[in-house]
């Protein structure tokens, strides 16, 4: 999480701390007053709603709370009816028997400079905050608190609608600590919801939860950070009911807390409402998964960040599967940057928008992808690009199966590794991926930037790298910096797209390998078609660093269909591994390499053998017995000596020259018999026998293990 993402987390105790201190100390107040309890619909702007002593004490004080006043309200149905009503603070209660309701009236506003708080208690009745009436306004200064701390209290209600306009120039912060019922906002009917602060829901126990409804045109705009801390799943819940209702967000989706509660939040987008990402800093996107069942369901978003810094957006976690679209997604301003987790676009889901200023960051190497299910056919422009470019593709479906069926795209800023050379080429590729898909026909048309390429595009072709080869397809649109494809039918698994020239794509081969044959090397490849071209150059290198040509072979005239070559080097080598590789011609006189492959080749003369050993038999004055070892080219051998019943005496391995070496076997030690000397070399076996007079005792040699092939002329 980066540094400002922490520094804007809402603090739970800090808020707590707050209301402890609004509800106990004056600021600046020039009055408190407390409201008559006889649960009655009483006037703000009555001189008999009011005592300056205490709840239930003497009425009538010839005044009511205005500008600077605090004024705590219980047990009665306060109604706000004038056309400016004023006060520091309110604080809101019910008794055991009566309910609280706090109401502003049709067309009239009312200002608090501090803080609005409702606490619910013990068996407390229900505490309504009703800004319901058309067109009136509720501004209030400092924070909206709301806590419900235990007991049977009946529900906090917030509630507003028909038009109204409520704004809060703090925090609003919901605190459910115990008890039943629910605390409720719900914002609906034309209202509009201004929060300049966070949005805090904090549940920590109780029955009900904490839930926030906008519904029929309602607004409910947060400028700073959405917080949901949990103990519990399906406790703090936001949920956007219908068409026209919308969220607006300008800081982060946040779930959890560093001292409290896990990745628990719900918000649940219905119908056509809309979630929009509009903060001039960077925001964080809240992903599908959460704790225990709670989600996140988009409907339609919006990205219109102003926030300088780029990317504008990320997801919340990068590690809740990502994000899901399940309406239409539209890029104005501001990049979204994927990391390693998709996003998701469903079947009836659609990206609209996209600009060099708004895009998708999906790059293949943080694993990020666009994700579009589908279940028919379909176009789509996908606005994806990179740390620093808008480079979009647009996939169309044209036909083949549907069910259970997806594409992924994303977008690498690098030249592709199975390029041949750097000559005339794109540096970027986009990768196709998919899920579910058994037949398909598909076209794509894809954007690079100018900075992308490298030599002419005069004869760069839009081309695929499958996995294992290169397709050729239509030149490149140099005017509009567009390369298209039209009708492929290869099901695109980890496919790559990009832009080359010929010349920079090794030799398409359906097999090409060798091998030694006689005094001479056999090459033999076939390719899948023969377009354009002339003759293949056969070379071959002792360092892979200078080849030399042997020569060549003519294509066949066939086109379109599978073609068969060999070729015998009979040229004279020295033992060794060579290297060899095919440079085809084309009638333009164009050049393709092949790769390379390695091919061991062995003098004919010489032969693995094995002489008889000397002396033989072995007398028991004699230390060492000698045998003589050809190979035809270096390698491992391994000497291994058992006597008549199969049990093993002695073994060493050693790297020998190509040619002929003398080994001396160590025979001190070895009891009187008969035994049998045997070399292994790659695939061979070689089996001599002599005979040992000799007769030791057997511990004494025995423990002396492996080690007993004494000084050679090899190595």
């Amino acid at each position: 999480m980066n540094k400002f993402i922490q520094t804007n987390l809402i603090s739970h105790k800090k808020v707590a701390l707050l209301f402890l201190v609004f509800s106990f100390v004056k600021v600046n107040a020039q009055t408190i007053y407390y409201s008559v309890t006889n649960g009655k619909i009483v006037q703000w702007e009555n001189n008999s709603s009011w005592t300056t002593g205490s709840y239930g004490s003497g009425f009538n004080t010839g005044n009511y709370p205005k500008a600077g006043d605090i004024a705590y309200i219980k047990g009665c149905e306060m109604e706000i009816r004038n056309q400016n009503a004023g006060c520091a603070q309110v604080f809101l209660e019910a008794t055991n028997s009566q309910e609280t309701k706090f109401e502003l009236q049709a067309g009239k506003t009312m200002s608090i400079s501090g803080n609005l708080s409702a606490v619910a208690n013990a068996t407390s009745k229900k505490i309504h905050i009703h800004v319901q009436d058309a067109n009136c306004t509720l501004n209030i200064g400092g924070n909206v608190i709301a806590r419900k701390t235990g007991g049977t209290s009946q529900k906090i209600e917030f509630l507003f609608e028909k038009n109204s306009t409520t704004t809060v120039a703090g925090d609003f912060n919901s605190y459910y600590e115990s008890g039943k019922n629910n605390i409720s906002v719900e914002i609906k009917n034309t209202a509009k919801v201004t929060i300049s602060g966070n949005l805090l829901m904090d549940y920590s126990g109780g029955v009900e939860r904490i839930d926030v409804s906008v519904s029929n045109q309602g607004l409910l705009q947060v400028v700073g950070n959405i917080q949901y801390i949990a103990t519990n799943q399906g406790k703090t819940k936001i949920t956007l009911r219908d068409d026209g209702s919308v969220l607006k967000i300008g800081g982060n989706f946040i779930r959890g807390d560093a001292g409290k509660g896990q990745n628990y939040g719900v918000l649940n987008c219905l119908n056509k409402s809309t979630v929009r990402f509009n903060g001039n800093t960077q925001q964080l996107v809240g992903e599908n998964a959460g704790a225990g069942t709670d989600f996140f369901y988009y409907k339609n978003v919006v990205i219109e960040s102003t926030s300088p810094v780029s990317p504008q957006l990320l997801l919340e976690k990068n590690e809740g599967g990502g994000a899901t679209i399940n309406g239409t997604i539209t890029f104005n301003s501001g990049v979204l940057k994927l990391g390693s987790q998709p996003l998701i676009i469903t079947a009836n889901g659609s990206i609209a928008g996209g600009n060099s200023n708004s895009y998708i960051n999906a790059t293949t190497f943080n694993g990020g992808v666009v994700r579009k299910n589908y279940t028919g056919n379909f176009s789509q422009l996908f606005p994806v690009g990179d740390n620093n470019d808008y480079t979009p593709l647009t996939f169309a479906r044209n036909s083949g199966n549907s069910n259970g069926t997806y594409i992924t795209i994303s977008v690498t800023d690098d030249l592709h590794p199975n390029f041949l050379n750097t000559d005339n080429v794109i540096s970027r590729y986009w990768r196709i991926n998919s899920g579910g898909v058994t037949t398909i026909n598909y076209s794509l048309t894809y954007n690079y930037t100018d900075a992308d390429v490298t030599g002419s595009e005069a004869s760069m072709y839009a081309v695929r790298w499958d996995g294992t080869s290169w397709g050729e397809f239509g030149l490149a649109d140099a005017n509009n910096n567009r390369l298209n494809i039209n009708s492929l039918t290869s099901i695109p698994m980890n496919h790559d797209f990009t832009g080359a020239a010929s010349s920079a794509l090794p030799l398409d081969l359906l097999s090409f390998s060798g091998k030694q044959d006689g005094a001479g090397t056999l090459l033999e490849w076939e390719t899948s078609s023969s377009i354009n071209g002339k003759s293949f150059h056969v070379e071959y290198s002792k360092d892979l660093k200078k080849f030399i040509e042997l020569g060549f072979v003519n294509e066949g005239e066939i086109a379109g269909e599978k073609q068969k070559y060999s070729y015998a080097d009979f040229s004279k080598k020295t033992p060794g591994v060579y290297y060899y590789r095919l440079n085809q011609v084309d009638i333009n006189g164009e050049t393709k390499l092949s790769n390379v492959i390695a091919i061991p080749v062995r003098n004919e003369s010489d032969e693995f053998t094995v002489s008889a050993n000397y002396p033989n038999p072995v007398n028991k004055s004699d230390r060492y017995t000698r045998i003589n070892v050809t190979l035809p080219a270096e390698g491992e051998v391994r000497i291994l000596i058992y006597d008549r019943k199969g049990q093993l005496w002695r073994s060493a391995t050693r790297v020998l020259p190509a040619g002929e070496t003398i080994l001396e076997l160590e025979t001190s030690n070895l009891p009187e018999g008969t035994y049998l000397y045997t070399l292994n070399y790659e695939f061979k076996t070689l089996t001599r026998k002599f005979y040992r007079l000799s007769k030791p005792i057997k511990e004494e040699w025995e423990k002396k293990g492996d080690g007993y092939l004494s000084g050679t002329t090899g190595k």
